[in-house]
C-alpha cells in the first residue's frame, strides 16, 4: 500500500513481491477483496495502536494524551503518504471499504474514552462527547486527506520531519481547540 495503493495491490504483483506463484496466493487469499480486506486490517491494527498506545500512556493530563495520540497519528500519516491516502480516502474494493468506516468508528470511540477522562477531570467543557470525537474523528481525516490538504497539494513529494511536525503539531491543536481544551505546551 505505501508504494502504489490499493489498484498496484493484485494478485500477481503480491504474489510476485513475496516469491510465491500466483496459484499459491489464492490458497491465502481466495479474491482480491479478500487479500486487501486482510492487508487493511493489519494496517490498521498497526496504525491505530499509535493512538491507543498514547491515549493509555499513564503519564500527562487526559488533553496532553490526547494531543500526543493524534499528533503520532499525523506523523505517521505524513511520513508515508501514499500508505496514509490508502487507507484512509484512496477508492477501494467495497471490502475494504467497509472495513474503512468500521476503523473510523474505532478511532471515534477510543477517542471518546480520552474526552470522557477531559470532562470528569473538568478539562473540557460540557458538551456532547459522541459529537466531539466525531468532530476529531473528521478533523484527523480532512486535514490530512481532503481536497487542498497538506498531503493532497504534495502527493508524491517527500515530506520533511520538520514539515511532518508542524503539521501534526497544528492538527493537533486544531483538534483540541474544537473542544475547547487548553492546548498544552
Amino acid at each position: 500500500m505505501s508504494e502504489g495503493g490499493w489498484r498496484a495491490a493484485t494478485i500477481g504483483k503480491v504474489a510476485k513481491r513475496v516469491g510465491i506463484s500466483t496459484g499459491a496466493i489464492y490458497r491465502y487469499f481466495p479474491s482480491k477483496s479478500v487479500l486487501h480486506a486482510r492487508a487493511f486490517e493489519r494496517i490498521a491494527t498497526r496504525e491505530r495502536g499509535v493512538l491507543t498506545t498514547a491515549f493509555a500512556n499513564p503519564h500527562g493530563t487526559p488533553v496532553q494524551r490526547l494531543h500526543d495520540g493524534i499528533e503520532r497519528y499525523a506523523m505517521r500519516a505524513l511520513q508515508v503518504p501514499q500508505l496514509a491516502y490508502s487507507m484512509n480516502a484512496e477508492p477501494a474494493l467495497r471490502s475494504v471499504e467497509e472495513l474503512r468506516l468500521a476503523e473510523r468508528r474505532i478511532i471515534r470511540s477510543a477517542i471518546r474514552g480520552v474526552l470522557e477522562e477531559c470532562r470528569d477531570a473538568d478539562l473540557i467543557p460540557e458538551q456532547d462527547l459522541n459529537i466531539a470525537a466525531g468532530a476529531i474523528t473528521g478533523i484527523m481525516n480532512e486535514a490530512l486527506m481532503g481536497s487542498g490538504s497538506f498531503l493532497d497539494i504534495r502527493r508524491g513529494e517527500g515530506v520533511s520531519r520538520d514539515e511532518a511536525k508542524a503539521q501534526a503539531q497544528g492538527l493537533a491543536a486544531a483538534s483540541l481547540r474544537s473542544t475547547g481544551a487548553r492546548i498544552p505546551v
